[in-house]
């Protein structure tokens, strides 16, 4: 009986998803956290260990120990000036925690930028990775035309490493954690598309994609905060701007006959010294009156303009071309803002610089497809999100708001179908929501992380993984054109930059 229950608890132990969670700032103990508890049962799910920066020991020591979570904690050390890399001690020491824990899912949730060496460690340990978006960024893409080009350069590097992988370790999974592709909105407007493809045979002739998050930083934090800062020469593009290169590219792949064989790209960023001479620092002052330190705006503008010209960029107006025997098939106009529309009144940062300081939505997609159809994602937000209480409703201004406007030429489609629809996917969400829920885009983090637990414990294949490493080539190829242009104009060459056959110029 003691035998049976010795080898029954290894057998369980032995079949727990133990989980390595990198990266553990305020996106993390928002989304991953939560998921993991959720679905701990259901999946055995056992979060094992935690690996950090140094520089985060007691605050990561201290989050853990308030909440009476026990993971191992690991601390790496980075150089802030380089290409961040796993030195060999650091590599060495996951390899031995991986194993003594049996780690067989690795989360990645660190800073972009440190994306590819995890990447490249997870895939020789052959360790399932679910890692956050983008795939990989490059200090100072903005501003060099090499670090542009080893944006894509990276990604082909680690689909061949991912192959090379799966020979050794049969089943192993990279997925990317791209919540659009998994919302309920999103996927209605590609269904629509499709619908209207199998009829016509008309592609995506052109979309117009905005996207704001309000994150109004003073000039001072500009220069001093590095999460989701700019000092390393990347921004918007590699902050929240990958989703709309992911979901537009995404849109445009109904067609597999009128699809593009090259693509064109002019990038036109607002760097740190654009901003500033939109709101500069006097104005600033008169802006807050008597409610600032003199620390506060101490600088000049014209010692942030010297500070931050290696910086990345706030705003990013790009245009893209999607072409086919150098025929225009596919035009797409994005306006990503981190500078637009925002409810921050206060002067001093509040300690939640993700969701919590004044941030807000606003995102449309108007996607026309020829004569025949016209289609609008629209989420608007009025007030910031409180991590605390759901506020307002699926309606227009509301935490929840994501509707859908479908016009159609019904008559000559020869559908019955009506000329003009509104589907208030916010409103449905609103209704139907359950326990703890943000609504709609962590709902879509969630079928993500889910379907990925699923793959994992084999019950789908993982060729039915809607956002796994591989098929995000034209995303990743669409931020690493952005960054190409704006490189090439900061260095005052031709900022038209090319993608085709593999190659970007």
């Amino acid at each position: 009986m003691y035998i049976f229950c010795y080898w029954g608890a290894l057998f369980l132990e032995m079949k727990k998803n133990n989980i390595m969670l990198i990266g553990c700032g305020p996106h993390a103990q928002r989304i991953y956290l939560p998921l993991i508890e959720k679905h701990k049962k259901e999946f055995n799910l056992n979060l094992s260990v935690v690996v950090e920066v140094y520089k985060k020991r007691e605050e990561i020591s201290d989050y853990f120990f308030n909440k009476q979570i026990g993971p191992e904690l690991y601390f790496v050390t980075i150089k802030n000036e380089a290409e961040f890399d796993l030195s060999i001690e650091d590599r060495i020491k996951l390899k031995e925690i991986i194993q003594k824990n049996n780690i067989k899912i690795i989360i990645l949730s660190s800073d972009p930028l440190s994306h590819k060496a995890y990447l490249d460690f997870a895939l020789e340990e052959g360790i399932n990775v679910l890692t956050d978006k983008p795939i990989t960024s490059r200090i100072k893409a903005s501003t060099s035309i090499e670090q542009a080009k080893k944006i894509l350069e990276d990604y082909h590097h680690l689909v061949k490493k991912y192959r090379n992988a799966e020979e050794k370790f049969p089943g192993i999974i990279v997925s990317c954690l791209s919540q659009r592709r998994y919302h309920p909105a999103i996927n209605k407007i590609k269904s629509e598309l499709e619908r209207v493809h199998a009829i016509t045979n008309c592609p995506v002739t052109s979309i117009v994609c905005q996207h704001s998050d309000g994150q109004w930083r003073m000039p001072d934090e500009i220069v001093n905060i590095d999460y989701h800062g700019y000092q390393k020469g990347i921004g918007k593009c590699s902050h929240s701007g990958y989703h709309f290169f992911d979901i537009m590219f995404w849109y445009t792949q109904i067609s597999k006959e009128k699809t593009h064989d090259e693509i064109r790209c002019y990038a036109n960023f607002v760097h740190p010294k654009d901003w500033i001479s939109q709101i500069n620092i006097e104005d600033h002052k008169k802006i807050f009156g008597d409610c600032y330190s003199s620390e506060k705006f101490s600088i000049t503008t014209e010692e942030f303009v010297d500070k931050t010209k290696e910086f990345g960029e706030i705003d990013a107006h790009i245009n893209v071309t999607l072409m086919k025997q150098k025929k225009k098939i596919t035009n797409i106009t994005f306006s990503l803002l981190h500078n637009g529309f925002s409810k921050r009144s206060w002067i001093n940062p509040k300690n939640d610089l993700y969701k919590g300081n004044g941030r807000i939505r606003h995102e449309t997609h108007i996607i026309h497809q020829g004569p025949f159809q016209a289609l609008y994602y629209v989420s608007y937000q009025s007030d910031q999100i409180d991590n605390d209480i759901l506020k307002g409703s699926g309606l227009i201004g509301g935490e929840l708001h994501a509707d859908v406007y479908i016009f159609r030429n019904s008559k000559a489609l020869g559908i019955d179908l009506p000329e003009f629809e509104i589907i208030q996917f916010g409103k449905v969400n609103e209704l139907g929501l359950q326990g703890y829920s943000r609504g709609h885009q962590e709902d879509a983090r969630g079928s993500c992380f889910y379907e990925f637990m699923l793959a994992i414990n084999g019950e789908i294949p993982k060729g039915k993984l809607k956002s796994s490493i591989e098929s995000h080539e034209g995303s990743v190829a669409l931020m690493s054109l952005a960054y190409l242009s704006a490189a090439k104009q900061h260095n005052n060459e031709n900022p038209i930059s090319k993608y085709q056959e593999g190659i970007l110029d």
